[in-house]
């Protein structure tokens, strides 16, 4: 069995805003770049691959929120959300759609697009990133989902500590955690 996580980057957010919206969650912060990657357990559990808490992040501060969610290293699924709306959905690596598909997920808006389009609009709905490497990573070959996350978030400009962490990981693997300092909702 692979990795599942799932985690938020709020980009552009400064860290003690995003700890007075999510105070008593529960969740833990990293802020890394200008950016805070949000631990959440609601990400893990009830709110996971929803983009809620993405959403609720970009409406009460205004800045982009990213979420993403891996799925036992073969699905990464991400959701740009700005203004309180998940705006733009994609997933990597190759083939991960069908895997989505399998799971019975509902099918991802948007995803007819070439990965062109699909990349540029999520630049455009972050604020940031190369699209051409944005293009690459959606139809990345890469066996495992957390290597496709990783190239994901590096063509967005997203914190490296992000990759391959979630709530459950950070808390019980805290020696491991490779990140900046946590900080406790």
């Amino acid at each position: 069995m692979g990795s599942t996580y799932a985690n938020v980057t709020v980009v552009g957010a400064d860290v003690e805003a995003v700890a007075a919206v999510l105070a008593g969650s529960g969740a833990l912060l990293a802020a890394e770049g200008g950016d805070v990657v949000v631990y959440s357990p609601l990400d893990q559990r009830e709110r996971m691959a929803t983009g809620a808490t993405a959403a609720e992040l970009s409406a009460a501060l205004g800045c982009p929120a990213v979420d993403a969610f891996v799925f036992d290293d073969d699905l990464c699924l991400v959701q740009v959300a700005v203004g309180g709306e998940v705006v733009e959905v994609v997933a990597a690596p190759a083939g991960a759609l069908a895997i989505a598909e399998d799971m019975g997920m509902p099918p991802v808006p948007g995803s007819d697009r070439p990965a062109a389009a699909q990349a540029a609009a999520v630049v455009a709905a972050v604020g940031r990133g190369d699209v051409d490497a944005l293009a690459r990573a959606l139809g990345s070959d890469a066996v495992f989902a957390a290597d496709a996350h990783a190239e994901v978030n590096d063509a967005l400009g997203l914190p490296a500590c992000a990759v391959g962490w979630g709530h459950r990981y950070v808390t019980s693997e805290p020696d491991a955690y490779p990140g900046p300092a946590l900080q406790s909702c």
